[in-house]
């Protein structure tokens, strides 16, 4: 099958773009695709479309605060702190690039930063002080990073919104966004409900939203992540599916976690960077369901959602979606989708 990216494309009225979060979280509309029917209904009434044996596999990455503005000589100035890098120099994005020389000197606060190498992308490395905890200085001095086209004076209104009730590893400059619609008491009922939860971990980087450049889908080479599958885990997900539990992957980056841990029998602990790009056709899924939101056309992660559940029920899901006027992207609605 020789796919290309136009095979992916749908048209999308801009106003179905979320630009603010759902109040409370569960509000948001849940579409759910199951043996070809699709139905819609409120996000907090998820648990009604969940088995009695089930295990929802979350991502439990937590966004920092990754942009950086700050005066220097009457001009403002911006980094976009993308990583550590081995050396523990910071991966910047920067603005405007023509004052980030190397050898260039700033100072935040009481942090001083110096540029000490310009990589291939345009990236600076960044040198800070040995004594800062970066992600504490980071939470003290710098901003959410929203996506761009949620305009905002100040992107810490949406702070809280932007991060799962349940995050907890400090890795990601851009949010695991199926997690956003679960409340804490939504997750208390569904546990009393019998519901397993399981996590991994993977660091959701800026490259998860790059729009693909090859017109061939499969030419195609995603960005690099790094994720965690602990070996705990691993077994406990092992066990349960063979106990007949089926297993719900909240997020294309769980998923991705996932699918890069499965040797097409069995979980495998996995720690390290993943590229996998997961395209039809496509059959060695670790995981009987996905919950996520709705992607942008020609976009990776509503490839990987065609390679799910086969590209004319994406099609047609996304079409019931338009048509029904649900929201799309981070602050959008969800969908669960069963194989």
């Amino acid at each position: 099958m020789n796919l290309k990216l136009e095979d992916f494309d749908f048209d999308l009225d801009a106003n179905l773009i979320a630009d603010f979060p759902a109040i409370p979280r569960d509000a948001s509309s849940l579409l759910v695709f199951s043996h070809e029917t699709i139905s819609k209904t409120s996000f907090s009434h998820v648990f009604d479309y969940l088995p009695s044996k089930t295990v929802l596999i979350f991502n439990n990455t937590k966004v920092y605060k990754a942009r950086l503005t700050f005066e220097q000589a009457g001009r403002t100035h911006e980094i976009f702190v993308l990583g550590l890098n081995d050396d523990q120099t910071l991966n910047c994005m920067v603005r405007p690039g023509k004052y980030f020389k190397v050898g260039s000197n700033f100072k935040v606060s009481d942090c001083d930063f110096s540029v000490v190498g310009i990589n291939s992308d345009g990236t600076r490395n960044i040198e800070y002080n040995s004594n800062v905890d970066i992600y504490s200085f980071l939470d003290s001095h710098g901003s959410v990073p929203l996506p761009p086209y949620i305009k905002q004076d100040d992107p810490n209104k949406f702070e809280e919104s932007y991060q799962t009730v349940y995050a907890q590893n400090v890795g990601s400059v851009a949010a695991p966004t199926a997690g956003l619609h679960f409340t804490e008491e939504l997750l208390a009922s569904l546990k009393e409900s019998g519901v397993i939860f399981k996590y991994v971990s993977l660091n959701v980087g800026l490259g998860t939203f790059a729009p693909l450049k090859d017109d061939e889908v499969s030419g195609n080479k995603l960005h690099k992540e790094y994720c965690v599958l602990d070996p705990k885990t691993a077994a406990e997900l092992n066990s349960l599916r063979s106990k007949g539990y089926k297993l719900v992957s909240v997020g294309t980056t769980s998923l991705r976690t996932l699918q890069s841990a499965w040797n097409s029998k069995e979980f495998v602990p996995f720690e390290d960077e993943t590229d996998i790009f997961i395209y039809p056709p496509y059959d060695n899924w670790s995981v009987d369901g996905l919950i996520t939101n709705f992607h942008l056309p020609k976009s990776s992660l509503f490839i990987l959602v065609s390679a799910f559940i086969g590209r004319e029920n994406a099609l047609k899901v996304y079409q019931f979606a338009i048509d029904n006027r649900l929201r799309f992207y981070s602050f959008g609605d969800a969908c669960l989708f069963w194989r």
